[in-house]
């Protein structure tokens, strides 16, 4: 009964969590994840780097609020388009750089095992980090724990590389072997939003790093 009450205080928790607000690094550098992704979860990520290099990767994109109870992982994936809440546990073990994940995939009991990149930073709250494994179809795979209990999920598929040049309210990109594109680009908290006047085309990003 405890471990029950325990579960839905988190995930009230979590939902508190999901609107505070966190602080970032201000302007265009830095990581930056599509807002509006395809019905299978597939988006991109923008990583603006400070020597004026771009990367744009195309990935399936999910985002958790998270809690851990002792060997439960807690996890609440919230539908931006239908604003439904669909919550998750499973088992997970952290020994040193190793973090063992079960659970239930299609009715089936399965295993993944990440490994951490880099070190750790906090030895209360193991988990926090960035680990690299593969999901049940052999493709690499990543998780980031953050500080405010997001559990943020990737599987990156296709890279396009570059060059970006922003200017006030002008960003002109330059991927390899396509035409420039050049966007109106403007900030909300931290929200990018990209307009193409000659395609009519918009896109909107929140940062994630």
């Amino acid at each position: 009964m405890k471990s029950k009450l325990y579960i839905l205080f988190m995930l009230a928790f979590l939902f508190q969590s999901a609107i505070v607000a966190q602080k970032k690094l201000p302007g265009i550098k830095g990581s930056w994840d599509t807002d509006i992704r395809s019905s299978s979860g597939i988006g991109t990520i923008w990583n603006f780097k400070d020597d004026g290099k771009i990367e744009i990767t195309s990935a399936a994109m999910i985002d958790y609020l998270y809690t851990i109870y002792k060997d439960t992982l807690i996890t609440v994936y919230i539908d931006k388009q239908t604003a439904k809440a669909h919550p998750d546990t499973s088992l997970i073990k952290i020994k040193d750089d190793t973090l063992t994940q079960t659970l239930n995939l299609r009715g089936n009991k399965y295993t993944r095992v990440l490994k951490r990149e880099g070190k750790a930073t906090d030895k209360k709250n193991k988990e926090r980090g960035f680990w690299k494994g593969k999901n049940s179809a052999k493709q690499d795979m990543t998780y980031k724990f953050t500080k405010d209990h997001q559990l943020i999920f990737r599987v990156p598929f296709e890279t396009k590389k570059g060059t970006y040049e922003h200017k006030g309210s002008s960003l002109i990109i330059m991927l390899k072997g396509q035409k420039s594109q050049t966007w109106n680009v403007h900030f909300i908290n931290q929200t990018m939003v990209l307009k193409n006047d000659s395609t009519g085309s918009e896109i909107a990003f929140e940062r994630s790093k």
